[in-house]
């Protein structure tokens, strides 16, 4: 943070140099605008964000032509800040210009025009709009694949992001068939122990869960605890206990009824004894170890 501040502190004395100058609207005022844009986004303070940025913005649209790159950044900046509100409609309208912009300096296969087409799937998805996420993530995906060639790791964050929305849309083999591309590149980028693969092993579990292949669902969370395991490094806790609550629910839906009951209780006291306080991880477990509960009342006749 003390940084971030520093960034800003040296930003306002250049502004109050330059203010003593003859022109203030110069393009280099308009780079310290969105530097101290950057700085207070990194702060969480997002009024001051908007502010510099929209300040920034308007004193690039006097000054440069308006398909410089610079004017893109601005609007992608402006997109992001209205999607971290969830502001969706703003964010894709500011995103779409700035994907406008890109198309035209960069050539088709670019990735930066790739990120932009990225960040609009990811709004689409947040709507539920599936299948235009689907649109755009599998355009960006053609462009990465051209761009880096297949092995590379931003090809594995694709095939990800396309298996995440056909998971959404209930297509489970396919997005299955997409987690195991993206499980093939992370095993020749970080090697067979790393938690990358343990994070795609766990996904791909949950999905035979849905699909009600509890062998296969089993088999996959098994490599994915193995993995966990054979980390020699400090391990993500929260991501291990939802790799724990995976595997309650496989024990769940074969009848272990008890085994299941202990491993969710388990994995809600890794949470809550290392303070993680996300309540979608807490929130998993607790509704499980509640129904189980409902369900064993109801055997024994609690009212």
């Amino acid at each position: 943070m003390g940084r971030f501040n520093e960034v800003i502190n040296i930003c306002n004395q250049t502004l109050k140099l330059t203010s003593k100058g003859i022109n203030e609207e110069n393009i280099n005022t308009a780079d310290i605008y969105h530097l101290l844009a950057m700085a207070y986004f990194k702060l969480n303070d997002f009024a001051s964000f908007f502010l510099y940025t929209e300040k920034s913005l308007n004193l690039k649209l006097k000054l440069l032509n308006h398909y410089h790159i610079d004017i893109a950044k601005s609007y992608n900046s402006l997109a992001i800040y209205y999607a971290s509100f969830s502001k969706y409609r703003k964010a894709l309208f500011f995103f779409k210009k700035s994907l406008k912009i890109k198309e035209r300096i960069f050539p088709k296969n670019h990735p930066e025009v790739a990120r932009i087409l990225n960040n609009i799937a990811i709004v689409y998805a947040k709507q539920e709009k599936f299948n235009e996420a689907l649109r755009f993530f599998k355009r960006a995906h053609s462009i990465k694949k051209k761009y880096f060639g297949e092995g590379h790791v931003k090809l594995k964050h694709s095939y990800e992001n396309v298996g995440n929305v056909y998971y959404e849309l209930h297509m489970f083999d396919t997005s299955i068939k997409y987690f195991k591309k993206a499980l093939n590149i992370s095993h020749k980028v970080y090697g067979a122990i790393h938690v990358e693969n343990s994070i795609l092993l766990k996904k791909i579990a949950d999905i035979y869960i849905f699909k009600k292949d509890l062998k296969q669902a089993l088999f996959f969370a098994g490599k994915s605890l193995s993995i966990f395991h054979k980390i020699k490094k400090e391990k993500p806790i929260s991501q291990l206990s939802l790799t724990y609550t995976t595997f309650a629910k496989i024990l769940l839906f074969q009848g272990k009824i008890h085994i299941s009951l202990k491993l969710f209780t388990k994995t809600f006291n890794i949470l809550k004894n290392n303070h993680i306080k996300k309540q979608i991880e807490h929130a998993s477990p607790l509704f499980y170890i509640i129904r189980i509960f409902s369900y064993l009342g109801n055997l024994l006749n609690f009212t």
